[in-house]
């Protein structure tokens, strides 16, 4: 169980001056030490607040999502699996199409189609293992 409730949102610089008309940036930083969804909100608060700003609430809602380390490491096993098995059909693809663009230019310059693949059952996996 989380401990005592503490802030994960944080702003650096958060006090300031700024000129009539004028703008600045600021970035909102989030931390948490457990997993979960968490939010905030935020007012603007101005001192001395112009009359034109008295009327009008500048709010800003957070959210930070903070992920388990488990969840985070199963989601990046997914992900090199996903990666892993893009570059073996890449791979394939590749040998695919050369040997394709091979037949092609064989055929081109001899005038030949290539001789058709042997016929019978395909040969065993690499290891040894036979198809069922």
């Amino acid at each position: 169980t989380p401990g005592p409730a503490r802030r994960c949102f944080g702003l650096r610089d958060g006090k300031g001056t700024l000129a009539p008309g004028a703008t600045a940036a600021c970035a909102v930083s989030f931390a948490s030490d457990y997993p979960g969804i968490f939010y905030d909100r935020w007012r603007l608060v101005l001192n001395p607040c112009p009359e034109d700003a008295r009327r009008a609430q500048h709010i800003l809602d957070l959210r930070g999502v903070c992920a388990s380390a488990a969840d985070a490491n199963a989601a990046s096993r997914r992900l090199e699996a996903t990666v892993a098995a893009r570059v073996v059909e890449a791979a394939v693809r590749e040998i695919v199409m050369q040997n394709i663009v091979d037949a092609a230019a064989n055929e081109a310059a001899t005038g030949s189609p290539p001789p058709p693949p042997p016929a019978g059952p395909p040969p065993p996996p690499p290891g040894g293992a036979t198809r069922a």
